[in-house]
Protein backbone atom coordinates (compact mmCIF):
# COMPACT_ATOMS: atom_id res chain seq x y z
CA UNK A 1 0.00 0.00 0.00
CA UNK A 2 2.97 2.35 0.47
CA UNK A 3 3.12 3.28 -3.23
CA UNK A 4 -0.45 4.60 -3.05
CA UNK A 5 0.66 7.22 -0.52
CA UNK A 6 2.88 8.77 -3.20
CA UNK A 7 -0.16 9.55 -5.38
CA UNK A 8 -2.39 12.64 -5.06
CA UNK A 9 -5.53 11.92 -3.07
CA UNK A 10 -7.84 12.48 -6.04
CA UNK A 11 -5.91 9.80 -7.93
CA UNK A 12 -6.00 7.26 -5.09
CA UNK A 13 -9.80 6.95 -5.31
CA UNK A 14 -10.02 5.84 -8.97
CA UNK A 15 -6.83 3.76 -8.70
CA UNK A 16 -8.40 1.73 -5.88
CA UNK A 17 -12.09 1.78 -6.83
CA UNK A 18 -11.97 1.37 -10.61
CA UNK A 19 -10.08 -1.97 -10.74
CA UNK A 20 -12.34 -3.45 -8.05
CA UNK A 21 -15.53 -2.33 -9.79
CA UNK A 22 -14.19 -3.52 -13.14
CA UNK A 23 -13.19 -6.93 -11.74
CA UNK A 24 -16.58 -7.47 -10.12
CA UNK A 25 -18.45 -6.38 -13.26
CA UNK A 26 -16.33 -8.47 -15.64
CA UNK A 27 -16.02 -11.60 -13.47
CA UNK A 28 -19.40 -13.22 -14.37
CA UNK A 29 -18.88 -12.67 -18.10
CA UNK A 30 -15.38 -14.13 -17.96
CA UNK A 31 -16.66 -17.10 -15.95
CA UNK A 32 -19.58 -17.67 -18.34
CA UNK A 33 -17.20 -17.68 -21.29
CA UNK A 34 -14.73 -20.09 -19.66
CA UNK A 35 -17.06 -22.25 -17.55
CA UNK A 36 -20.63 -21.66 -18.74
CA UNK A 37 -22.21 -24.26 -16.43
CA UNK A 38 -20.86 -23.14 -13.07
CA UNK A 39 -23.53 -20.53 -12.19
CA UNK A 40 -25.87 -21.64 -9.42
CA UNK A 41 -29.40 -21.32 -10.73
CA UNK A 42 -30.71 -19.36 -13.66
CA UNK A 43 -31.48 -16.32 -11.53
CA UNK A 44 -28.42 -16.45 -9.31
CA UNK A 45 -30.35 -14.92 -6.38
CA UNK A 46 -28.43 -17.02 -3.85
CA UNK A 47 -25.16 -15.69 -5.20
CA UNK A 48 -26.46 -12.12 -5.13
CA UNK A 49 -27.42 -12.55 -1.49
CA UNK A 50 -23.97 -13.93 -0.74
CA UNK A 51 -22.36 -11.01 -2.58
CA UNK A 52 -24.39 -8.47 -0.60
CA UNK A 53 -23.53 -10.18 2.70
CA UNK A 54 -19.80 -10.28 1.96
CA UNK A 55 -19.83 -6.71 0.69
CA UNK A 56 -21.43 -5.64 3.97
CA UNK A 57 -18.75 -7.49 5.95
CA UNK A 58 -15.98 -5.81 3.93
CA UNK A 59 -17.60 -2.41 4.44
CA UNK A 60 -17.71 -2.97 8.20
CA UNK A 61 -14.04 -4.04 8.28
CA UNK A 62 -12.99 -1.01 6.23
CA UNK A 63 -15.06 1.30 8.40
CA UNK A 64 -13.33 -0.01 11.52
CA UNK A 65 -9.95 0.40 9.82
CA UNK A 66 -10.84 3.94 8.75
CA UNK A 67 -11.99 4.90 12.25
CA UNK A 68 -8.72 3.64 13.73
CA UNK A 69 -6.59 5.36 11.05
CA UNK A 70 -8.51 8.62 11.47
CA UNK A 71 -8.16 8.44 15.27
CA UNK A 72 -4.38 8.11 14.96
CA UNK A 73 -4.29 10.88 12.33
CA UNK A 74 -6.10 13.40 14.53
CA UNK A 75 -4.06 12.40 17.59
CA UNK A 76 -0.82 13.04 15.71
CA UNK A 77 -2.24 16.31 14.36
CA UNK A 78 -2.94 17.45 17.93
CA UNK A 79 0.58 16.41 18.99
CA UNK A 80 2.09 18.49 16.18
CA UNK A 81 0.16 21.54 17.38
CA UNK A 82 1.31 20.88 20.94
CA UNK A 83 4.94 20.51 19.85
CA UNK A 84 4.85 23.80 17.94
CA UNK A 85 3.22 25.54 20.92
CA UNK A 86 5.94 24.17 23.22
CA UNK A 87 8.63 25.60 20.92
CA UNK A 88 6.94 28.99 21.01
CA UNK A 89 6.52 28.82 24.80
CA UNK A 90 10.21 28.00 25.26
CA UNK A 91 11.18 31.01 23.16
CA UNK A 92 8.86 33.18 25.28
CA UNK A 93 10.39 31.87 28.50
CA UNK A 94 13.92 32.56 27.27
CA UNK A 95 12.90 36.07 26.22
CA UNK A 96 11.37 36.82 29.62
CA UNK A 97 14.31 35.39 31.52
CA UNK A 98 16.05 38.72 31.11
CA UNK A 99 19.66 37.58 30.67
CA UNK A 100 21.62 38.23 27.43
CA UNK A 101 23.59 35.06 28.11
CA UNK A 102 20.51 32.92 27.62
CA UNK A 103 18.92 35.11 24.94
CA UNK A 104 21.60 33.91 22.48
CA UNK A 105 19.67 30.62 22.36
CA UNK A 106 16.78 32.15 20.43
CA UNK A 107 18.46 31.95 16.98
CA UNK A 108 19.11 28.27 17.62
CA UNK A 109 15.43 27.77 18.43
CA UNK A 110 14.55 29.44 15.13
CA UNK A 111 16.95 27.14 13.31
CA UNK A 112 15.38 24.19 15.09
CA UNK A 113 11.86 25.20 14.09
CA UNK A 114 12.83 25.93 10.48
CA UNK A 115 14.59 22.55 10.21
CA UNK A 116 11.48 20.79 11.52
CA UNK A 117 9.07 22.61 9.19
CA UNK A 118 11.33 22.16 6.19
CA UNK A 119 13.92 19.39 6.02
CA UNK A 120 12.47 17.07 8.65
CA UNK A 121 8.92 17.23 7.30
CA UNK A 122 10.16 15.88 3.98
CA UNK A 123 12.37 13.26 5.64
CA UNK A 124 9.46 11.95 7.72
CA UNK A 125 7.91 10.55 4.54
CA UNK A 126 10.59 7.88 4.91
CA UNK A 127 10.74 7.85 8.70
CA UNK A 128 13.81 10.11 8.88
CA UNK A 129 14.72 13.12 11.00
CA UNK A 130 16.73 16.30 10.46
CA UNK A 131 20.39 16.38 11.50
CA UNK A 132 20.25 20.20 11.55
CA UNK A 133 17.39 20.05 14.06
CA UNK A 134 19.40 17.60 16.18
CA UNK A 135 22.34 19.99 16.25
CA UNK A 136 20.20 23.02 17.09
CA UNK A 137 18.44 21.15 19.88
CA UNK A 138 21.73 19.92 21.34
CA UNK A 139 23.11 23.46 21.38
CA UNK A 140 20.02 24.86 23.10
CA UNK A 141 19.86 22.04 25.65
CA UNK A 142 23.58 22.17 26.50
CA UNK A 143 23.68 25.95 26.88
CA UNK A 144 20.42 26.11 28.82
CA UNK A 145 21.49 23.49 31.35
CA UNK A 146 24.70 25.42 32.01
CA UNK A 147 22.76 28.53 33.11
CA UNK A 148 22.89 29.49 36.79
CA UNK A 149 19.84 31.52 37.94
CA UNK A 150 20.66 34.48 40.18
CA UNK A 151 17.19 35.26 41.52
CA UNK A 152 14.03 33.49 42.62
CA UNK A 153 12.23 34.72 39.51
CA UNK A 154 14.98 33.39 37.26
CA UNK A 155 14.94 30.07 39.13
CA UNK A 156 11.23 29.66 38.40
CA UNK A 157 11.66 30.50 34.73
CA UNK A 158 14.76 28.31 34.46
CA UNK A 159 12.83 25.33 35.85
CA UNK A 160 10.02 26.02 33.37
CA UNK A 161 12.50 26.23 30.47
CA UNK A 162 14.03 22.88 31.43
CA UNK A 163 10.59 21.28 31.44
CA UNK A 164 9.80 22.79 28.05
CA UNK A 165 13.06 21.65 26.45
CA UNK A 166 12.45 18.10 27.69
CA UNK A 167 8.84 18.18 26.44
CA UNK A 168 10.06 19.43 23.07
CA UNK A 169 12.34 16.41 22.71
CA UNK A 170 9.65 13.94 23.79
CA UNK A 171 7.04 15.41 21.45
CA UNK A 172 9.47 15.33 18.54
CA UNK A 173 10.30 11.67 19.17
CA UNK A 174 6.59 10.84 19.28
CA UNK A 175 6.00 12.65 15.97
CA UNK A 176 8.88 10.93 14.18
CA UNK A 177 7.76 7.55 15.52
CA UNK A 178 4.16 8.28 14.42
CA UNK A 179 5.38 8.75 10.85
CA UNK A 180 6.22 5.03 10.79
CA UNK A 181 2.93 3.84 12.30
CA UNK A 182 0.34 2.34 9.95
CA UNK A 183 -2.46 -0.17 10.24
CA UNK A 184 -1.10 -3.70 10.84
CA UNK A 185 -0.52 -5.66 7.59
CA UNK A 186 -3.09 -8.22 8.76
CA UNK A 187 -5.80 -5.58 8.21
CA UNK A 188 -4.88 -5.20 4.57
CA UNK A 189 -4.32 -8.94 4.08
CA UNK A 190 -7.79 -9.67 5.44
CA UNK A 191 -9.37 -6.88 3.39
CA UNK A 192 -7.73 -7.98 0.14
CA UNK A 193 -8.70 -11.61 0.77
CA UNK A 194 -12.32 -10.61 1.33
CA UNK A 195 -12.29 -8.48 -1.82
CA UNK A 196 -10.99 -11.48 -3.79
CA UNK A 197 -13.83 -13.57 -2.38
CA UNK A 198 -16.25 -10.86 -3.50
CA UNK A 199 -14.93 -11.14 -7.05
CA UNK A 200 -15.23 -14.93 -6.93
CA UNK A 201 -18.83 -14.78 -5.74
CA UNK A 202 -19.64 -12.18 -8.37
CA UNK A 203 -18.22 -14.53 -10.99
CA UNK A 204 -20.80 -17.18 -10.02
CA UNK A 205 -23.74 -14.82 -10.61
CA UNK A 206 -25.62 -15.26 -13.88
CA UNK A 207 -24.91 -11.87 -15.46
CA UNK A 208 -27.53 -9.36 -16.52
CA UNK A 209 -27.12 -5.66 -17.15
CA UNK A 210 -29.07 -4.87 -13.98
CA UNK A 211 -26.93 -7.14 -11.78
CA UNK A 212 -23.72 -5.90 -13.37
CA UNK A 213 -24.56 -2.30 -12.51
CA UNK A 214 -25.57 -3.15 -8.95
CA UNK A 215 -22.47 -5.21 -8.14
CA UNK A 216 -20.13 -2.72 -9.84
CA UNK A 217 -21.60 0.23 -7.94
CA UNK A 218 -21.33 -1.62 -4.62
CA UNK A 219 -17.74 -2.58 -5.41
CA UNK A 220 -16.94 1.03 -6.36
CA UNK A 221 -18.37 2.28 -3.06
CA UNK A 222 -16.23 -0.22 -1.14
CA UNK A 223 -13.21 0.83 -3.20
CA UNK A 224 -13.77 4.47 -2.25
CA UNK A 225 -14.03 3.48 1.43
CA UNK A 226 -10.78 1.56 1.10
CA UNK A 227 -9.12 4.57 -0.56
CA UNK A 228 -10.09 6.73 2.41
CA UNK A 229 -8.52 4.22 4.80
CA UNK A 230 -5.32 4.24 2.71
CA UNK A 231 -5.16 8.06 2.72
CA UNK A 232 -5.62 8.40 6.49
CA UNK A 233 -3.25 5.51 7.20
CA UNK A 234 -0.19 7.69 6.45
CA UNK A 235 -0.38 10.92 8.52
CA UNK A 236 2.68 12.50 6.89
CA UNK A 237 2.28 11.32 3.28
CA UNK A 238 0.04 12.33 0.38
CA UNK A 239 -2.04 15.43 -0.28
CA UNK A 240 -3.98 14.95 2.94
CA UNK A 241 -0.88 14.71 5.11
CA UNK A 242 -0.49 16.71 8.30
CA UNK A 243 0.91 20.16 7.55
CA UNK A 244 3.86 21.85 9.31
CA UNK A 245 1.74 25.02 9.43
CA UNK A 246 1.69 25.07 13.29
CA UNK A 247 5.51 25.37 13.22
CA UNK A 248 5.38 28.14 10.63
CA UNK A 249 2.88 30.00 12.78
CA UNK A 250 5.09 29.52 15.86
CA UNK A 251 8.11 30.84 13.94
CA UNK A 252 6.13 33.93 12.93
CA UNK A 253 5.26 34.59 16.56
CA UNK A 254 8.87 34.07 17.59
CA UNK A 255 10.08 36.51 14.92
CA UNK A 256 7.64 39.14 16.19
CA UNK A 257 8.81 38.75 19.78
CA UNK A 258 11.44 41.21 21.07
Amino acid sequence: MAWLHLLPDYVVFPVVAAPLAGAVAAAPYIRRRLWPRTALGSQGSEMMDGFFALASAVAILLTLSLVEAERVYHHVEEQVGKEAATLNDLDRTITRYGDPGIAVLRPHLVTYGESIAGEEWALMHHGGRSAAADEAYTEVSKTLRAVEPTSHRQQIMFTEALRQIDDLSDLRDERVDAAKVTLPPIYWYTTLTMLLLMVLIAAMIEPTRHRTWITAIIASAIGHLMALAVIFDAPFQGDGSISPEPFRHALEQMAARH
